[in-house]
């Protein structure tokens, strides 16, 4: 009776934990480049370099806040930094002449790179890759137009961080989600607040996965998302809950066999 109740609870547990991964929906995070095997940056930081000129006074806050977001991702393999300022130019950057990548540069003539002042603030472009499917070069883009609709300068802090922060997203090899919720998403009216939904936590850690081995506790401890600790505790406790039933069984079986003898 015992067993078939152990066998009855595993397929249970197992059932649940089926429905509580298929409630998290499918992937929707892409890779820029379609058809390249894309594998990030090498190494394990990466710094952005801004050129201030024509930026808004408060460009270096914005960078750091905008950074801060994926930094926030405890699966994330990579440390993003702002770098030393630079005094690459916009055609410089633009022509792949640029010594260090990736740059970050506000122009005052978005239609002089193919872009449309009124409505992009800002934009990602100039990726490569090397030989070996690893990103090597970047540029970023902020729109800085005089009267332009869409300058960063005009524009509510919030909105530029998400801006600055989603156009990192590219130069870290993520293409557009087609979860609404996503900073990655490409209109950022669908979101409230400068933030990370699932899909991007996915995206950026499939392309820069933590090294477990190196943590910080043995293995590498477990992480969880902020705000998850009590759904990783409840998906902890369904993985875990047949292996505690098999060991009781056999305890019980156990000290029957210690009473008949």
């Amino acid at each position: 009776m015992l067993n078939r109740i152990i066998q009855s609870s595993t397929i249970v547990t197992l059932l649940l934990a089926a429905v509580t991964l298929a409630s998290d929906g499918a992937f929707a995070f892409t890779l820029i480049g379609a058809g390249k095997a894309v594998k990030g940056w090498a190494g394990n930081a990466l710094e952005l370099h801004v050129n201030p000129d024509n930026c808004p006074g408060e460009v270096d806050d914005l960078m750091d806040k905008a950074i801060a977001i994926w930094n926030e991702v405890p699966t994330l393999g990579i440390l993003l930094k702002r770098g030393d300022d630079t005094r690459t130019t916009i055609d410089q950057a633009l022509a792949g002449a640029a010594s260090i990548t990736p740059t970050v540069h506000c122009v005052t003539s978005m239609a002089a790179v193919g872009l449309n002042p009124a409505v992009i603030p800002g934009v990602a472009t100039g990726q490569q890759v090397d030989s070996q499917g690893h990103l090597n070069y970047g540029v970023l883009i902020l729109n800085a137009e005089e009267g332009a609709a869409a300058n960063v300068k005009t524009l509510n802090e919030e909105l530029v961080v998400d801006v600055i922060a989603h156009e990192i997203g590219h130069i870290l090899g993520l293409g557009h989600s087609s979860d609404t919720s996503a900073l990655m998403y490409y209109d950022a009216s669908k979101r409230k607040k400068a933030s990370l939904a699932q899909d991007d936590v996915d995206g950026i850690t499939y392309l820069y996965p933590r090294d477990e081995l190196n943590g910080d506790n043995p293995f590498g401890g477990c992480a969880v998302i902020k705000g998850q600790r009590g759904r990783a505790a409840i998906d902890a406790t369904l993985l875990a809950l047949p292996a505690f039933l098999y060991l009781m069984t056999r305890f019980f079986q156990q000290r029957r066999r210690v009473r008949k003898a």
